[in-house]
């Protein structure tokens, strides 16, 4: 299994059919009124895999600007491709919400990164002032 694709945004409802309905997609820019503070987005991706993989390990961590470590998770989880459709042999996508929070404690460009079984995809976050507070 491999992602496909991720994405920030600030909600996603994830529906039985495959299909998501994301609002805010694309999100890549956080302002802030004051440091610390904490950001609270989610990740959208898209898993892509056969039918018959079954166990995969999901690891994801967020970066701060100096791409230290700022927080991490993985856990396993079982979830095969159920899809009637797909001819034998093909690959099969499902979404999946990840939430993602985090203190900032600078500006800068974080880094939230989610891989599944070390297949990943890298996501940009430019934490910022916001300029209209103060």
């Amino acid at each position: 299994m491999r992602v496909d694709w991720a994405t920030l945004c600030r909600y996603i409802e994830v529906h039985d059919n495959g299909s998501a309905l994301i609002v805010g997609a694309g999100t890549d820019i956080a302002f802030v009124a004051s440091f610390p503070a904490t950001i609270d987005l989610v990740l959208a991706t898209r898993l892509v895999g056969r039918p018959d993989e079954v166990e995969h390990v999901m690891a994801g961590s967020v970066r701060r600007p100096d791409m230290t470590s700022l927080a991490s998770f993985e856990t396993i989880f079982k979830q095969g491709v159920h899809n009637a459709y797909v001819p034998p042999g093909w690959e099969a996508g499902f979404v999946q919400r990840v939430p993602i929070q985090f203190v900032a404690d600078a500006e800068g460009p974080y880094d939230v990164v989610v891989a599944v079984d070390g297949n990943g995809r890298s996501v940009p976050l430019l934490v910022l002032l916001d300029p209209g507070v103060g």
